[in-house]
């Protein structure tokens, strides 16, 4: 009896341990420290606590408090970008929970302990708190480029989460399972708004493979489908602009800017979409539209650092944090301001728009002496670029 009312009495003070620490960080999450130390803070401190519960034997009373605050840790590690650190947390908390169910692990390979343990708890109040942390072996998966794994995984035999096999989009269109949690524990980053953005940054990634092996018209539809698809605002944006860059590839101009307008619409700070729509301008010979749009990139990019405080305060995972893949960063780059400049000064003099031309070489002038370094390939920054992006 003493035992039980202690292990009672321990669960209660790490609950509240867990919501408190929860709370500090929403309340950060608007506060002045910067995301990074706040981030490194807050996962040493739910850490810490974790490694508490760790300290004594996982039994069926504790799994779900255990696996809730794993999962916090595992959203703080991940924001941190130790994936290491997350597959290392990812497999003790299967082990554990399968130790409190009394089954033995099959060891520590991902799928094998993923499957077992989905098998096990099938039909349980608890089987909310794996999905959970599928969730979160999803991003790993897609961090780490490794998405072969989730497909093989969706794709067995687990009635909770199998879809029809197919290719990755098709399973994953179809994969349906719960993510309800306790609401007397608190979580830093609701699991089904960490679905959804896993979700459509997995559509996001393979839009973007198929752009790289040239299959533009595939790219488009896997685009489309994506913006189906609930998303944040400046994601939402960078779909408009890929889906836009497509079909200037397959020669439909007019379609294209239509994309770059609505990526403007939905965000009007998406830099890329500007430059893109002051490319296809330049092709397309309209120099006075692709002269405003350049001007408009360049007060959008001098301006950017406004926009910092705005990043500082984005949520524990954003769709920039698990979007890795240096293609995209490709696709969406632009031009530093001095590179706008000279692409700005070039176009007046092929325009024979002299007085306009000096004018802007005077202020490329002012910014390379404001550092010099900018003037190393400066000059050939806006070619190189365009040469890419065509």
């Amino acid at each position: 009896m003493d035992r039980g009312i202690r292990s009672s009495n321990c669960l209660d003070i790490w609950t509240e341990e867990n919501n408190d620490i929860i709370k500090k960080w929403k309340r950060n999450e608007r506060g002045q420290e910067t995301q990074h130390d706040a981030r490194k803070r807050y996962y040493s401190e739910i850490h810490k606590l974790l490694q508490k519960i760790q300290g004594v034997p996982c039994v069926p009373a504790s799994v779900r408090l255990e696996l809730t605050i794993r999962y916090n840790t595992l959203l703080f590690a991940l924001s941190l970008s130790e994936f290491t650190e997350t597959r290392v947390l990812l497999t003790q908390g299967l082990v554990r929970a399968l130790e409190a169910k009394g089954c033995q692990p099959p060891g520590s390979e991902p799928i094998l302990l993923w499957q077992t343990a989905l098998q096990s708890f099938a039909g349980t109040d608890l089987l909310s708190c794996l999905h959970q942390l599928l969730c979160v072996q999803w991003a790993l998966w897609l961090c780490t480029d490794q998405l072969e794994e989730l497909q093989i995984l969706l794709s067995g035999p687990q009635k909770e989460i199998a879809a029809a096999p197919g290719d990755l989009l098709a399973v994953i269109g179809d994969l349906r399972f719960s993510i309800e949690g306790n609401p007397s524990l608190l979580v830093a980053m609701a699991p089904g708004e960490l679905k959804e953005l896993v979700h459509i940054c997995t559509v996001t990634t393979k839009g973007i493979g198929e752009m790289e092996e040239g299959k533009d018209s595939e790219a488009l539809l896997t685009f489309q489908e994506a913006l189906s698809q609930p998303a944040p605002r400046t994601l939402l944006a960078q779909l408009h602009t890929l889906a836009g860059i497509c079909l200037a590839k397959l020669a439909q101009p007019q379609s294209a800017m239509q994309c770059f307008r609505k990526a403007l619409e939905v965000d009007f700070g998406c830099r890329s979409a500007l430059y893109q729509s002051s490319l296809l301008y330049g092709r397309l010979g309209n120099v006075q539209a692709e002269m405003e749009a350049l001007h408009l990139l360049h007060a959008a990019v001098t301006l950017s650092g406004c926009g910092d405080s705005a990043r500082d305060q984005a949520p524990l995972l954003s769709a920039e944090s698990l979007l890795r893949s240096p293609t995209l960063a490709c696709f969406l780059a632009t031009p530093s301001p001095p590179g706008i400049q000279h692409a700005l000064a070039h176009r007046c003099l092929q325009s024979h728009r002299i007085p306009e031309a000096v004018e802007h070489f005077l202020d490329l002038l002012t910014s390379l002496q404001a550092d010099g370094k900018l003037l190393v390939g400066c000059k050939y920054e806006w070619q190189s670029k365009s040469s890419q992006s065509s």
